[in-house]
């Protein structure tokens, strides 16, 4: 909300702007924003009216353009707008920048004002802008001398008059009192400036020297030369000091800025080199994740192998064992073959033993029949008898003949069933051999996937290990790489500021030239 309340502010403030030839603000100072109520930057490319008051008279800036136009300093107070509608004072010394005679930019230093100068400015302005004056601007500017002809005009005026009141004397008396008087009072002014004259520089030696005078005249220029030599001098020195240290500093920077560049192209290659080296992290550390992944699959694998090894081996001792039984009862069997095989070659003898019998017995029938027929009607009885047993003798030799065959085929059998025992007891006793050494050989190959199970072990923990020391250096390299990024950033601006940092000495150094020109 607009208010046309006065702001005031710290009598330390410098209220600094720079505007080119066409008004346009160039430069504002944190005092100047601050005041004026605009933020750092917001009045850069902006007309300077921008901030002019409406009850600054027009005058008073043709007075100002006219000055700082032809190459002279302006000094006055200035009423000031805020951006708020609020206003300010100051008081204001402009000056043009030449540079080869010709204006480049305008300066302007204000400082606080004196509420006396305030007030004083208020009531003029008023004046003027109701098409008036202040009384002593209405009024002809008078010299000193002017003064005293029209006070001693007046003053013998007095005195003829008072000839109708007093003797000639007195009013003769009357006439120099009043002339002693008017000149003290006209000269009080030109007593206090000789008074602060005498404060900035007293010597009456050389007073004389510089003015060819000693007097209250003299003095006020000794002090106004004293101020210009002191003027003088202090543009010399900054002239001398400040041009050499602009100079140095434009050397200074411009060194830098090159320094600053190679730093910068510098930042900018170890910055695509590390972002090189990240992706190849990026990819060990994947490569590393699929190795451990691939590690503990083949872990996995190992382990379920190292279970079907260990239920292999004790299939095989299984096996065996069974061997080992099947041997030892092939071995019992041998035995009982072997017994078998005895028994059945007694049972050859027995054979062999009623065979004869049967053979006696068929000899004997053969005689009895020969002695029934020599008997007769008598031995017929005996020879029936006879040839019974004859036939009987003759089935048993049959039988015996069957026994003796199938006794024969028994004992063949028996015998190659033997001999197939014996090889198959032959052939499980290698097998149980075989098998052993297999068992043995798993057992073997069993520790061998135990080892190299602990092995995967051991390798997945140092992968993983691995994998995490990678991804800890990737966090490394991509931190590394951010600040290289942020050094690269931090070195741009570095190098926009020694530009900027060289332009405002070339500027400075364009400055004192402009002012050692004066």
């Amino acid at each position: 909300m607009a208010s046309e309340q006065e702001f005031t502010y710290p009598s330390d403030y410098k209220i600094v702007s720079i505007t080119d030839p066409s008004s346009i603000i160039k430069y504002s100072s944190p005092h100047f924003n601050e005041v004026a109520g605009y933020d750092e930057g917001e009045l850069l490319g902006q007309p300077h009216n921008v901030i002019r008051h409406p009850d600054m008279p027009k005058a008073a800036f043709k007075n100002l353009w006219t000055h700082i136009q032809s190459g002279r300093h302006w000094m006055g107070m200035v009423k000031n707008k805020k951006r708020d509608g609020g206003y300010y004072w100051v008081d204001a010394f402009t000056s043009p920048i030449m540079k080869n005679g010709k204006v480049v930019e305008y300066q302007s230093v204000r400082l606080s004002p004196k509420r006396e100068y305030v007030d004083r400015a208020e009531k003029a302005y008023k004046k003027i802008r109701n098409n008036s004056k202040p009384l002593k601007l209405k009024l002809p500017k008078t010299r000193l001398w002017q003064r005293c002809l029209m006070v001693f005009a007046v003053n013998l005026l007095a005195a003829y008059q008072l000839l109708t009141l007093m003797t000639p004397e007195a009013a003769l008396l009357g006439f120099f009192g009043l002339c002693v008087l008017s000149v003290y009072i006209l000269t009080r002014p030109l007593e206090k400036l000789c008074k602060r004259s005498k404060e900035v520089f007293n010597n009456p030696l050389m007073e004389y020297i510089y003015t060819g005078d000693v007097s209250d005249f003299s003095e006020i220029e000794l002090a106004m030369k004293m101020q210009s030599s002191h003027t003088e001098s202090i543009l010399g020195r900054m002239s001398v000091t400040v041009m050499e240290n602009c100079k140095d500093t434009v050397s200074s920077m411009g060194d830098l800025s090159k320094y600053g560049d190679e730093v910068t192209k510098n930042l900018n290659d170890q910055k695509g080199e590390i972002e090189q080296v990240a992706t190849a992290m990026s990819q060990m550390q994947a490569s590393s994740l699929e190795i451990s992944s691939s590690a503990q699959k083949t872990s996995l694998s190992n382990s379920e192998a190292k279970a079907a090894m260990e239920s292999g081996h004790k299939s095989v001792e299984d096996s065996t064992n069974a061997i080992v039984n099947l041997s030892n009862e092939l071995n019992e069997i041998a035995g009982m073959l072997d017994t078998l095989s005895q028994q059945s070659s007694q049972i050859g003898k027995v054979v062999d033993v009623i065979h004869g019998v049967a053979d006696q017995t068929n000899l004997l029938a053969l005689n009895a029949a020969i002695e029934a027929a020599r008997a007769g009607e008598a031995g017929r009885g005996f020879a029936v008898v006879a040839s019974e047993v004859k036939v009987l003798a003759q089935r048993t030799q049959l039988s015996i003949a069957e026994i003796q065959s199938v006794v024969d085929a028994l004992q063949s059998n028996i015998s190659n069933l033997v001999l197939r025992l014996n090889n198959g007891k032959s052939h499980s006793d290698n097998c149980v051999e075989r098998i052993t050494s297999t068992s043995e050989k798993i057992a073997q190959i069993g520790n061998l996937i135990g080892d190299v199970l602990e092995a995967g072990e051991q390798m997945a923990v140092a992968i993983e290990k691995q994998s995490v020391v990678a991804k800890e250096i990737n966090q490394n390299i991509q931190m590394i790489n951010e600040q290289c990024s942020e050094s690269f950033e931090l070195m741009t601006q570095t190098n926009a500021k020694i530009n900027n940092v060289q332009a405002k000495a070339v500027e400075l150094e364009s400055v004192i030239d402009s002012f050692s020109d004066r």
